[in-house]
């Protein structure tokens, strides 16, 4: 979300190369792709335990509501990837 926020876009090439070496299987990832992924990944994920864990490490308490499934997902679907 940090890269999002500071619109530094995604670099497919190392992020293919990056898959490729861990998985050991071809990956020919592009925006659109990797945009779905991203929001099917967050759509799995149980956020009470993630803020609980994130919680005593905020300087400013009033930022653990960013860190919310459906904000999250509303803001890659909103990012432009095919630029990527």
């Amino acid at each position: 979300m940090w890269y999002l926020g500071k619109k530094i876009r995604p670099n497919l090439h190392v992020l293919n190369n990056a898959i490729a070496q861990t998985e050991k299987k071809t990956a020919k990832l592009d925006g659109e792709q990797l945009q779905q992924r991203l929001v099917e990944k967050i759509s799995r994920l149980d956020f009470a335990p993630l803020r609980q864990d994130v919680a005593p490490f905020l300087v400013h308490a009033e930022e653990l509501a960013l860190l919310d499934g459906e904000l999250m997902q509303q803001v890659i679907r909103g990012y432009d990837f095919s630029a990527t």
